[in-house]
């Protein structure tokens, strides 16, 4: 699930989309434990349907967010009642 939300920083209009829930991930049992791993970045920086094939295609690296990757702390307290 996706919000889209107007970005400044996109010179053509591309709404940026703060994932709100994803159906990525993976689940998998470590030491008889459920873990569940994300595999979407947390936000799009740009959504357009080739940037969220690129990510299917290539992923992300949640360790280290690329910059736009993460909500900010303004879009975190907006979607927080979510």
């Amino acid at each position: 699930m996706l919000w889209l939300v107007n970005d400044r920083a996109n010179g053509d209009g591309a709404p940026a989309g703060l994932v709100l829930k994803e159906r990525l991930g993976k689940l998998t049992i470590v030491d008889g434990q459920w873990q569940i791993r994300p595999e979407d970045t947390r936000t799009y920086p740009t959504l357009y349907l080739t940037d969220i094939r690129r990510y299917l295609d290539t992923g992300c690296d949640l360790a280290s967010s690329a910059p736009g990757e993460t909500m900010t702390r303004a879009e975190a307290e907006m979607i927080s009642e979510l």
